[in-house]
């Protein structure tokens, strides 16, 4: 299975303070993940979210503009949470 780096970024403060009242920030920590603040902490790539030329970036984010989450040709895909997580699992946008 290919490399996944994982990184939650909640949308507002007020999801980010629920996934930490149910438990959830723990789960994505103790998988490795990369919990970021909330808001644009991935999308806008002026921090550990911007992608490399190489990287694929599936995003449960509702915009994204050339450059903001990595270079200009990078790969980024604008999906849902479902799918984010396949992807996330299986190493894979088109994976099962």
């Amino acid at each position: 299975m290919p490399y996944v780096r994982v990184m939650v970024a909640p949308a507002t403060s007020s999801v980010y303070v629920q996934a930490l009242e149910e438990g959830l920030l723990d789960v994505f920590l103790d998988a490795g993940a990369l919990v970021m603040n909330q808001g644009c902490s991935a999308c806008w790539a002026q921090s550990q979210g911007r992608c490399d030329q190489a990287e694929a970036f599936v995003s449960t984010g509702s915009i994204n503009c050339a450059g903001w989450a990595g270079r200009a040709h990078s790969g980024i895909c604008l999906t849902t949470v479902r799918r984010a997580a396949q992807a996330a699992l299986s190493g894979s946008l088109y994976g099962s």
